[in-house]
Order: structure tokens, then sequence, then C-alpha cells
């Protein structure tokens, strides 16, 4: 199943602010570490100025989910929803 995981924070704790946590996201959000969670990360997204960052990512189980983005859920809100393609979704319709 594929999320979009919607991860928002207070511009006062952004990774940006700090060279090592830079280098902690670089590492728990890369290919890499899905594929160790069990997830397949698809593409990410930021909006540096807004502090949101938009992660769509491939994952079987719950707990694969929370493992891969437990980084983010410590910094700050994340919202994850399950997505589809229109085109998969229209026709079922």
């Amino acid at each position: 199943m594929i999320f979009l995981a919607t991860h928002t924070h207070l511009s006062e704790r952004c990774p940006a602010n700090n060279p090592d946590l830079v280098k902690k996201f670089q590492t728990a959000l890369s290919e890499e570490s899905a594929e160790k969670h069990g997830c397949k990360l698809i593409k990410i997204y930021v909006a540096p100025t807004e502090h949101i960052a938009y992660i769509f990512f491939e994952a079987q189980e719950h707990d694969n989910l929370l493992s891969f983005l437990r980084p983010l859920l410590k910094l700050g809100e994340t919202k994850i929803t399950p997505v589809d393609e229109w085109k998969h979704v229209s026709n079922r319709l």
C-alpha cells in the first residue's frame, strides 16, 4: 500500500539548524533505511520555508511504516494517509 506522510515541525526544531541532525535525517529517510524497515521510498518533497516534508512510500505492515518514520515522529507532527493513483481508483468505480 502507498502512503503519504505529511510531516511538520516548528522552526525552532528544524533539522536544518543542526548539521548533525541533517546527516541523521539524510540517513533515516534514505532508500536504504526504508528497505531496512520493510518499506520502499518513492519520493520526498519539502517546503523548507513552511517546515513541511511530503514523503511518499510503500509499506505492507503498520509496524514497518512506524519504524521507518520514527525519527520524524519524535521531531514534530506527522500525518500518515493511505493514497492510490487516480487511474487505479477510477477503474474500480
